[in-house]
């Protein structure tokens, strides 16, 4: 039974593989031709777009990860059947159910992979696209930032007209804190700010406090800035979500809730973090169903369910994220996908005979 269960896994995780990096290549081959005139016109070395597309690519692999495992399962199973290799372990005592088991136990692995490739590697490659990304239009310094709004991990909320990560100066600054009730307490305005001797020294500086949101004290002249935020923190601070690690979407959660604010988006991502890999052993399950039936229906039918999975659990992921930041709880929206199609799956498994 080992010997039955590394060989239907292993045939599983080929499968999954060869189908990943077929995806992955569709995907990057579409965004190349959508824009090969862009980067023709501003004359992007082919070295930079490769880099491009490479750091692209593990952002890709997770996008693409529930598409991979139902076309691994059409294939693998499919092959399977076709050649009665299915058939002959039936013969051999082998129930349909415990033949799923191995399948389902290489989805799970995937699942890792994904979550490892998810936090570890796909985070800072996305960054490093997006500078790309960014800078293509012009030789702009990604660490020269406008605009920017960051919320603080102590809870304070900053707004920097300008920063310069490069020389740790901050051009117009104004820095907020509320109560957990969304009631303003603290501010500070200041020209300027330097970071020097591991804190901000303020240039026109002053804070104002308030209490029930009306002025108690101040403005009063301020030099330093006594928080726990450093450049670093700024640069962190203007990173998408999809560019952030569990760790830091935790710190950007903890830093907006601080603030009186809900960060739905953030709740939806990092609850995504989680969902996104289970969906694998999940779209498995209910894609076996669709392959055996195959053998009745015909070979063209299951691709075209398998093809037809696809498609509704990208619809219902990317739904639920939408409805995650706005009417449903995040955790809901996140889980809406794999919640229907666990539900689905085993009520296709009862009703389906093979």
């Amino acid at each position: 039974m080992r010997i039955l269960d590394r060989y239907l896994a292993a045939g599983f995780l080929r499968a999954y593989f060869l189908a990943s990096v077929i995806f992955i290549a569709i995907y990057q081959v579409v965004d190349l031709f959508e824009k090969s005139d862009e980067w023709i016109a501003i004359g992007l070395p082919v070295v930079t777009m490769i880099n491009y597309y490479l750091n692209r690519a593990p952002e890709v692999f997770i996008i693409i990860g529930s598409l991979s495992c139902i076309m691994a399962v059409l294939f693998w199973l499919g092959r399977l059947v076709r050649k009665n290799e299915f058939a002959a372990m039936m013969a051999a005592g082998v129930s349909s159910y415990r033949a799923m088991l191995p399948l389902l136990a290489a989805a799970f692995l995937v699942s890792l992979f994904a979550a490892f490739v998810g936090e570890v590697v796909a985070p800072e490659a996305t960054r490093r696209a997006n500078i790309i990304e960014k800078t293509r239009r012009g030789d702009i310094s990604p660490l020269i930032l406008t605009n920017l709004l960051l919320y603080g991990e102590s809870g304070n909320i900053f707004f920097a007209r300008e920063f310069n990560g490069e020389t740790n100066t901050i051009i117009g600054l104004e820095v907020l804190r509320f109560s957990r009730d969304g009631v303003l307490e603290w501010r500070v305005n200041a020209e300027g700010a330097v970071w020097q001797n591991n804190r901000w020294v303020l240039c026109g500086g002053f804070t104002v406090k308030y209490v029930d949101g009306e002025r108690v004290f101040g403005p009063e002249p301020l030099k330093e800035l006594d928080v726990v935020e450093t450049p670093t923190d700024f640069l962190v601070g203007e990173k998408k979500v999809a560019e952030l690690t569990f760790q830091e979407l935790r710190m950007r959660i903890r830093a907006l809730k601080g603030g009186g604010l809900l960060p739905r988006e953030e709740l939806v991502a990092i609850h995504s973090r989680l969902s996104r890999p289970i969906a694998n052993p999940i779209v498995v399950l209910i894609s076996i169903p669709f392959v055996m039936g195959a053998k009745k229906v015909g070979v063209a039918a299951g691709f075209g369910g398998a093809l037809g999975l696809a498609f509704i659990y990208l619809v219902l992921f990317n739904l639920g994220q939408l409805l995650g930041k706005g009417v449903l709880p995040p955790v809901i929206g996140a889980w809406l996908a794999n919640i229907v199609f666990i539900v689905a799956a085993i009520c296709f498994i009862k009703k389906t005979s093979f």
